[in-house]
């Protein structure tokens, strides 16, 4: 019994405590872990990217907003507040160094470490930031990720604002070539109009005095006394004096260059054409019924008269036996 005694006293004094070592560790290791993810985090947040980039020269005077990556989470419910605070937009105006309000802005449910800073641009004038002109964003060293890092230092980003005045030189160069290509383009069809009615009228084409008047906005007699002016003018043009058969002046100026001289008109059956039009039928039709009919009046007159004569016989020969 003694020597049992002394066994589990010996297992006591040489198992308790490794037992109760591995219990505290157990314990203990969730703080051990959380100093050492602490320790992990002393390197310092860093930005990863940001959009548009740091240094851009193109950024756009109206509805400014810089999206930055970081690469860990700061967009936890619990560091919105805080991490909102620390961003500024400032530039020089003068001597003086001026501010703008910054808003900021996260989305925990993307699963994207990025914040975006919206420039309140309300207190300005026109509501925009100027042209060609330099501004910076600066995030404070204590915006804070979810993982207890925070930038350490403020970060500065650099951007300006995209040259406008070029811009709009560029446009209004377009503007005045576009016009400049649509009034030649104008002047150029009327051109080919007027040259098109000059062709015709040469020709001896028809004016309507009525069309004519509507558009000139003059009466119908007014019209009428223009066309014939311009008609004394071309036949002055083509070298035919006023006394002359103007009607052979006009029909020689609207004859075409392949025109045929012929001794006399003829049918088109004469050159082997079998061709018959509605209209040619339709006469001969009503020349035929009307042939037909004044042949069926003849003989019915001469039937007539030939029973009248039949009869005036057989009176006299009545009259010749009664004697």
């Amino acid at each position: 019994m003694k020597n049992r005694a002394d066994l589990c006293k010996a297992i006591t004094k040489r198992f308790v405590p490794a037992v109760v070592m591995v219990m505290a560790l157990a314990l203990f290791s969730p703080v051990l872990s959380g100093i050492h993810v602490f320790a992990a985090g002393g390197s310092s947040l860093a930005l990863t990217s940001s959009l548009p980039a740091k240094g851009a020269k193109d950024l756009q005077p109206q509805n400014v907003g810089i999206k930055l990556y970081f690469d860990g989470d700061v967009t936890d419910e619990s560091l919105r507040k805080t991490n909102a605070e620390c961003f500024k937009f400032t530039y020089k105006s003068g001597a003086k160094t001026k501010e703008l309000p910054v808003k900021a802005y996260s989305d925990p449910k993307s699963g994207k470490g990025y914040i975006l800073a919206i420039v309140d641009t309300s207190k300005l004038k026109g509501k925009m930031l100027t042209s060609n002109k330099a501004y910076k964003l600066i995030v404070s060293g204590d915006l804070r990720s979810t993982d207890g890092r925070t930038l350490g230092n403020d970060l500065t980003l650099d951007f300006k604002t995209v040259d406008q005045s070029a811009s709009t030189q560029i446009y209004m160069l377009l503007m005045v070539g576009m016009v400049g290509a649509m009034i030649a383009m104008t002047l150029f069809q009327n051109k080919r109009k007027e040259k098109a009615a000059a062709e015709v009228a040469a020709r001896g084409g028809k004016v309507n005095p009525y069309k004519l008047a509507k558009d000139k906005k003059i009466t119908v007699k007014e019209a009428m006394e223009l066309i014939e002016r311009d008609r004394q003018k071309r036949l002055k043009r083509l070298g035919i004096a006023e006394g002359k058969d103007e009607h052979a002046a006009a029909t020689a100026a609207a004859k075409p260059r392949d025109t045929r001289k012929v001794k006399a008109p003829r049918p088109i059956s004469a050159a082997g054409s079998s061709y018959r039009t509605g209209r040619a039928a339709i006469a001969e039709k009503r020349a035929k019924s009307a042939m037909e009919k004044y042949e069926k009046e003849k003989a019915a007159r001469a039937a007539k008269q030939g029973g009248k004569g039949t009869k005036a016989k057989n009176k006299g020969k009545k009259k010749g036996k009664k004697k």
